[in-house]
């Protein structure tokens, strides 16, 4: 396993600022970390990943459940710092280039009943990213 360095974190904030995203929030929150950024005027995007993962990196992000630490483990404080997210911000849409992440971040944040979730939305690759699936919350 790969132990994580804040400096990785620290790069991949200069890689999404550098293709033109304003770094909102970032937190550590157990195994995992959470970036919330925007472009332009457009709705927030909440990127989730575990300490072992770049959220930028499409290879990583389709890695196999078996070697992720369990989002159990943080899940509540996970949880109540989107709620903090979503209470400062509003919309915001949670995204994973990982469809099957993304599927569970979505029926986590379902049971929780604290959010309202669209459905699962589709994003084709763009040029600085793979293609991904997300949903919003509000």
């Amino acid at each position: 396993m790969k132990i994580f360095k804040i400096s990785d974190f620290a790069d991949e904030i200069g890689f999404l600022q550098k293709i033109g995203y304003n770094v909102l929030e970032n937190k550590e929150i157990g195994n995992y970390k959470l970036i919330l950024v925007q472009k332009d005027d457009e709705t927030p995007e909440l990127g989730i990943t575990s300490f072992n993962n770049p959220f930028t990196k499409f290879e990583d992000q389709q890695k196999l459940k078996s070697n992720q630490p369990s989002l159990k483990s943080g899940i509540k404080d996970v949880i109540n710092e989107i709620l903090n997210f979503k209470n400062k911000y509003g919309q915001i849409l949670v995204a994973s280039m990982n469809q099957g992440k993304s599927e569970s971040y979505k029926n986590i944040l379902e049971k929780t009943k604290l959010f309202n979730i669209s459905e699962m939305t589709y994003f084709p690759k763009e040029e600085s990213f793979n293609e991904s699936w997300g949903f919003y919350i509000s």
